[in-house]
């Protein structure tokens, strides 16, 4: 078996692994029997969230693109972004989607370190974001923060949010991250990683184009928050909105630790620890984690199905 092989069976077994761990903790029947209660137009809202999430992140995305010179169409990025949910399932975490919609874009516009490094500057300032917004919500949250598991989220996420942010501000950090490039004895990759870095720090110039795509991070997030107090709704369970806008955060921070494959096991246990922290029943936060599997999966279908159409259309 080839080494990338068993890289995907280790995934496996370890999505595997914390499934089963989750069903030591919680009921999946049960779990899975409230899922199926969903209200028809549930989901429909749930399907406008997504489709608005995935275009609002592609605006982001459009807005870095041209900041390099390159016009590409929305529609064209959109179609990119849902194709990476299919690709998701082979990589840990979201780092599969992003690494084959950034190769996809690259060999479109001629420049795989453009592509890749707009891709890393979506990524990453909505990590940035995301971050802020626990933070801001814990603060108006003191119940919930009074919590120790919380607060030490918080506090982590605190941490983080000065070190990504001193990553696309700070010459002495960037410098460093050059210099690491040393460590490697391959050429190709010293030239493909000053590339990258090229991209990804000449927007410490361009302070206009990193605000706007805060502003539109923030504005991603505010409606994931939205998102999952929608599956609450869909769902007939009851909510707190300033709890949810504490706990989603960290449960999209957690979900994006690249160890399981698409996240699995991992996206799901993040909802059932730190939904149940908030006061929701772990067996309704874990139907809520499985209806955002599901939306995932649909995402992943149609994404596998563009691929298959963009395929065919390239190939004739």
């Amino acid at each position: 078996m080839t080494k990338s092989g068993k890289l995907l069976v280790l995934k496996i077994l370890v999505a595997i692994g914390l499934l089963v761990g989750i069903g030591y903790w919680v009921d999946w029947k049960e779990a899975l029997r409230a899922m199926t209660g969903i209200s028809p137009s549930g989901v429909g809202v749930l399907v406008i969230l997504a489709y608005v999430l995935t275009v609002l992140s592609c605006i982001k995305w459009q807005l870095f693109l041209r900041s390099r010179g390159s016009r590409v169409r929305l529609n064209a990025l959109v179609q990119l972004y849902i194709i990476g949910y299919f690709f998701n399932n082979f990589g840990p975490g979201t780092l599969g989607g992003d690494v084959a919609r950034g190769y996809a874009l690259g060999r479109c516009i001629g420049s795989q370190s453009d592509s890749m490094g707009t891709v890393f500057l979506e990524r990453f300032t909505g990590m940035i974001a995301l971050m802020a917004l626990a933070i801001l919500a814990a603060a108006a949250n003191p119940s919930l923060v009074a919590n120790p598991h919380i607060l030490l989220f918080v506090a982590l996420a605190g941490i983080l949010l000065i070190g990504m942010v001193l990553f696309l501000v700070s010459p002495a950090l960037q410098a460093l991250m050059r210099s690491l490039l040393d460590l490697t004895h391959s050429e190709r990759w010293k030239r493909v990683g000053d590339r990258f870095f090229n991209v990804v720090f000449c927007f410490q110039k361009l302070p206009a184009v990193l605000w706007a795509g805060m502003g539109l991070s923030v504005l991603f997030h505010l409606l994931t928050v939205v998102n999952v107090a929608a599956a609450c709704w869909a769902l007939g369970l009851p909510f707190r909105m300033l709890d949810l806008a504490v706990a989603v955060p960290l449960i999209l921070l957690v979900g994006s630790i690249p160890v399981s494959l698409n996240a699995l096991g991992i996206m799901e246990g993040a909802f059932v620890y730190f939904l149940a922290l908030s006061g929701m029943a772990a067996t309704d936060a874990l139907s809520v984690g499985l209806v955002f599997r599901a939306k995932n999966i649909l995402l992943a279908l149609a994404g596998a199905l563009l691929w298959m159409i963009r395929s065919f259309s390239q190939e004739a």
